[in-house]
């Protein structure tokens, strides 16, 4: 008879075993400890937020709902959902376009334009703060 234990169906972020709840309290851990650059990001961000994590959150900010944002031409809340996703999920620009109907490049291109906004626009940096802050709460 075979087993029914099947550990890797409890991978989480690439490298941790267990429960999604575990995975989170190693994430708060691991962002509390001194970090070398020379680990791969996606293993730094244990806990990361998914993209369908993301989406609502930048909805509530930018008052859009999730179904506008996913719209072509959605303008800011877009940028944000794309800019947040490889900031702070280290999601590939491919499965980020993936999740807005869009191309690669187009992702890429959204993700480096709400880049150079949040340097340049006070406002929207206000706003994408505040995601961080919510997105990094929900791990609390």
């Amino acid at each position: 008879m075979a087993s029914r234990y099947k550990p890797w169906t409890m991978v989480r972020d690439q490298l941790v075993l267990g429960s999604e709840a575990f995975a989170r309290q190693l994430g708060r851990s691991a962002r509390k400890a001194a970090v070398s650059g020379d680990i791969p990001k996606r293993q730094r961000l244990l806990g990361r937020p998914t993209i369908d994590e993301i989406l609502p959150v930048v909805g509530r900010i930018f008052r859009e709902k999730v179904e506008v944002i996913r719209l072509p031409r959605s303008g800011l809340a877009r940028e944000a959902v794309a800019y947040l996703s490889r900031s702070e999920g280290a999601w590939p620009i491919a499965e980020i376009g993936s999740k807005l109907g869009i191309r690669s490049w187009s992702a890429s291109h959204r993700a480096t334009a709400a880049a150079r906004r949040f340097e340049e626009d006070k406002d929207f940096r206000a706003k994408i703060e505040r995601a961080v802050d919510l997105l990094r709460k929900r791990t609390t």
